[in-house]
């Protein structure tokens, strides 16, 4: 018997079932056992056919296989899942005639000899209707994502977190953990501590996985959140959407500065294991102090052991947190809701600014030089009103930490929570203690810790 594999792609597959797989293989064996021939491997992707970029693994490994000889014949559901570029296909015809090799490609409606000019045409023209097709589908996907956005739809395809599957209405659980998302990533908490805690809570994804850091930051960039439409990265303020808002603009703006700002350190990579790494002051420089072997150090100025002083910092702050004067400490400071307003107009002003440089350098109105300077400035500007946001809206997130019985809250939090809740109450200084004898090292003078309260 000859020797087939059988190939089966299918685009994507939110559901996790692979049911347009199992579709496939039987239809796919029945034109392997209809011409007699011996099914000896099946490989799978799910990826796109058409994106020259995209990495098909079984596809790569069935190519490796043909050429060693393992088999003679692919049979496949269709040809466009097999293949929708012509550069693919005239590889597969090249190497077919360069090897001398039989290849066969077999569907339920058609076959196609690569080592034959018929079946080297039709598979040619199979391609080429193919690839016309996915241009013809991108252009319509893409006229249809510019339509909706302009009416103020949600986009199509996958579901939004927060959102039902429509995007016009709001899941309720989901949303409240959107706003706690973003209430938490304010405060002053890394997009890993954010996904570690969502993770510990058990709380899944919209695909049923696991969060991760990327998840959050998507969440965060989302504009649909806050109730704004965009299209192609850019904003379209005339338009209003159809589906309600889960947080208000000054605070998705806020987590925009945040973001953007180049001087912030995420630890996205590495969770915090020690209270003071990357937080406690050294005195004599002012500079944060890292930890090293079982010491906080400063090169060159203190070398301070860990345990001791992080003793000394989680008593004082217990003893503080324990006062009944703890939540009027955190709770909003004045109004800011003017100057809040105040930054909105400037930012929707500067936006719309962009949109008219836009226009003007179509016109060709503009130099390509003129309108850089323009946009970078105006971008700059931006981002300096979104950090300003952030400081105003900062404060009252901070707070929804602690919780109504905040020494509670301060003994179950994780390390970048209480990096968090110390840094809305003072900062830590570190001093250095001098040379001490054998007998004097095992001291601990409580006076070397400095408490600068905010």
């Amino acid at each position: 018997m000859e020797k087939a594999a059988i190939y089966l792609r299918i685009s994507r597959d939110f559901t996790g079932e692979h049911e347009a797989w199992e579709r496939q293989e039987p239809i796919c064996r029945a034109v392997a056992a209809r011409k007699g021939w011996q099914v000896v491997k099946v490989y799978r992707d799910e990826a796109s056919a058409s994106k020259r970029r995209v990495v098909r693994p079984g596809y790569q490994q069935m190519r490796a296989d043909w050429a060693a000889g393992e088999f003679e014949k692919v049979v496949v559901y269709d040809l466009d899942r097999f293949t929708r570029q012509g550069l693919e296909l005239e590889q597969w015809i090249l190497d077919a005639g360069e090897q001398r090799r039989p290849l066969t490609i077999a569907s339920d409606n058609g076959d196609f000899d690569l080592l034959q000019d018929g079946g080297q045409l039709f598979a040619r023209l199979k391609a080429a209707v193919a690839a016309a097709e996915t241009s013809r589908k991108a252009q319509r996907q893409k006229d249809a994502a510019q339509q909706r956005a302009h009416l103020g739809r949600p986009p199509a395809g996958t579901r939004a977190f927060g959102y039902t599957k429509d995007g016009s209405a709001i899941v309720p659980e989901e949303a409240e953990l959107v706003r706690w998302i973003f209430e938490q990533f304010l405060a002053g908490l890394s997009l890993r501590a954010i996904s570690r805690e969502l993770d510990t809570r058990g709380v899944q994804t919209r695909r049923a996985k696991a969060w991760h850091p990327s998840s959050v930051r998507t969440i965060l960039t989302n504009p649909r959140y806050a109730g704004r439409t965009w299209y192609l990265g850019q904003p379209l303020p005339d338009v209003v959407p159809i589906w309600p808002a889960i947080i208000d603009g000054d605070t998705f703006d806020a987590a925009q500065g945040i973001l953007a700002d180049p001087s912030r350190r995420t630890h996205n990579g590495t969770a915090k294991r020690h209270l003071g790494s990357g937080l406690y002051l050294c005195e004599e420089c002012r500079q944060a102090v890292t930890f090293t072997g079982q010491v906080y150090y400063c090169p060159g100025h203190l070398a301070r052991k860990r345990e001791p002083v992080d003793e000394l910092v989680e008593a004082v702050m217990l003893d503080r947190l324990g006062r009944s004067d703890v939540l009027e400490v955190l709770a909003d400071g004045p109004d800011n809701k003017e100057r809040l307003a105040d930054l909105r107009q400037e930012v929707a002003t500067l936006l719309a600014r962009k949109q008219k440089w836009e226009a003007e350098r179509f016109d060709d109105l503009l130099t390509a030089s003129e309108f850089r300077r323009l946009t970078d400035r105006a971008d700059a500007r931006i981002a300096e009103l979104h950090r300003e946001q952030a400081k105003l809206v900062a404060p009252s997130a901070a707070s929804l930490l602690l919780g109504t019985d905040p020494a509670a809250r301060w003994n179950a939090a994780s390390v970048d929570a209480k990096q968090t809740i110390l840094r809305a109450f003072c900062t830590v200084v570190l001093r250095h203690t001098g040379r001490q004898g054998p007998k004097q090292r095992a001291r601990f003078d409580p006076r070397s810790i400095i408490f600068e309260w905010h």
